[in-house]
């Protein structure tokens, strides 16, 4: 059995974290150019009921990013939406 490499150690461990993620698809720091600059970047498959789409997100926001940027979008503006119909009670 060959040894693993430091990215498919980091790998394993935020898929144990972020089971959203595609295994396999960890990139290393780029050469500064493009979207991720100085970052490593994961792609991750939306959570939403149904869809198969991926996303090519930054190791540093797997916390934060569960869909693809379409449902990203509409939940979003569903959260809004629901946040403008609660009222308070005095």
């Amino acid at each position: 059995m060959a040894a693993k490499t430091a990215l498919e150690t980091d790998e394993l461990a935020l898929s144990k974290k972020y089971p959203h993620i595609i295994k396999g698809t960890i990139r290393d720091v780029s050469n500064g150019k493009g979207k991720f600059h100085h970052k490593r970047s994961v792609e991750i498959k939306c959570t939403f009921k149904g869809c198969k789409e991926t996303r090519r997100v930054a190791t540093s926001d797997l916390a934060q990013v569960k869909f693809c940027e379409e449902h990203t979008r509409s939940e979003r503006l569903r959260r809004r939406r629901a946040a403008r119909l609660v009222t308070v009670e005095v």
